[in-house]
């Protein structure tokens, strides 16, 4: 009986050198429902200046990584973040950022518990960074797929976004759960069904190149809608680059933009836009923003790969479409333009499947179960 109690609660670090402490699925998901479940949970972010301060029952410590490049970066944040995580002395250290993995030997040795989480399929990601020369994408990606796989098979859990990332892992650490980046349905069940009157198309997340942002902007041009894009702009692209595109009179650049915002341009909204590239990193994800729209009660347009198509064709809640073919792009916008009742259905429909399968809720129970076991 005093065992039992004894692993009831735990100390946890959550530990991130990439995303901002507002980060969806590190903070608003997995650190609160570990808080809401009785954990002691403590956010540690690499940032500019050292900050503490507590939102809903967790702990969110800035520490200051000065650096000058992604390689100081890389070098300076693990270990300043690895010093945090030694005096706090928490049970279990949960890392979110692959370069985390550098003091994976330190940790185990000092004793602590070490869970994984993988957000991408990195080795497959490294293919398709611009920031690479061409030439040394491939052995970057084999050198990094072989030390992430080495690491990984030393930790106590790894948990990731997608079954097809599990897999991977399963071959090198059999601890080894997909906990999905499904929505939180309380942010969007709320809203009143698809407005059939709405004129408007929408895109939330990062608008880069490889996620669509010239095709979908060409598309709302060709089709004389309104597309509204919420979401940082990446540094593969300029303003000036989406100033000479078709459509971008027609698109509403909404920048950064909190959840409760994300919530009311959905609601405006007549459908969605997911129209990701057909990299190899993307064949097999799962973006979350397909299950947000889903929640929201709106048809999503989506790329058409297997993984995608056999969602949103088995709850028919939208329409698939290759992804680097405007006009494909475009007659799908009309259709739902056109016919307003199939866009009512396909939103409400979507709204049944995600409230059902695919939101956070379910999700989290993987959570809280992994912390058990640990």
């Amino acid at each position: 009986m005093q065992r039992i109690e004894r692993f009831s609660t735990m100390k946890i670090a959550h530990v991130t050198t990439v995303h901002p402490a507002q980060d969806i699925r590190i903070f608003h998901k997995e650190c609160v429902s570990l808080a809401a479940a009785g954990h002691q949970v403590m956010l540690l972010v690499a940032g500019s200046e050292h900050s503490v301060t507590s939102v809903k029952g967790v702990e969110i410590r800035t520490v200051a990584v000065p650096h000058s490049s992604r390689s100081g970066r890389i070098l300076k944040a693990p270990r300043a973040l690895a010093k945090e995580v030694i005096a706090w002395q928490p049970g279990v250290v949960h890392f979110h950022d692959p370069e985390f993995l550098l003091m994976v030997n330190r940790l185990k040795r000092l004793g602590f518990r070490l869970v994984y989480d993988v957000h991408e399929d990195l080795p497959r990601q490294l293919m398709s960074k611009g920031w690479i020369p061409s030439p040394f994408r491939k052995g970057l990606s084999r050198l990094v797929e072989w030390y992430e796989n080495r690491q990984a098979g030393k930790v106590d859990h790894v948990i990731t976004a997608t079954p097809h990332i599990a897999s991977r892992f399963m071959r090198v650490n059999p601890r080894t759960t997909d906990v999905r980046n499904y929505p939180m349905p309380e942010e969007f069940t709320h809203l009143k069904p698809v407005a059939s009157t709405s004129p408007g198309f929408c895109y939330v997340g990062g608008i880069s190149r490889i996620r669509g942002v010239f095709e979908m902007m060409q598309a709302a041009a060709n089709c004389k809608v309104e597309l509204v894009l919420a979401g940082p702009l990446d540094q593969d692209i300029t303003t000036e680059q989406l100033q000479q595109t078709p459509g971008y009179s027609n698109t509403v650049f909404k920048g950064v933009v909190g959840r409760d915002e994300v919530a009311k341009v959905l609601e405006q909204s007549l459908a969605g836009l997911a129209l990701l590239h057909p990299t190899p990193n993307y064949m097999e994800a799962l973006p979350t923003k397909i299950f947000e729209y889903m929640l929201a009660g709106i048809p999503v347009i989506a790329s058409d790969f297997p993984v995608i198509r056999n969602i949103v064709e088995k709850h028919a809640c939208g329409l698939c479409v290759d992804p680097l073919q405007v006009e494909e792009i475009s007659h799908a916008i009309n259709r739902l333009t056109e016919d307003p009742e199939m866009a009512r259905s396909m939103g409400e429909k979507g709204r049944e499947a995600a409230i059902k399968h695919y939101n956070w809720n379910i999700e989290k129970q993987k959570l809280i179960n992994i912390y058990r076991n640990l």
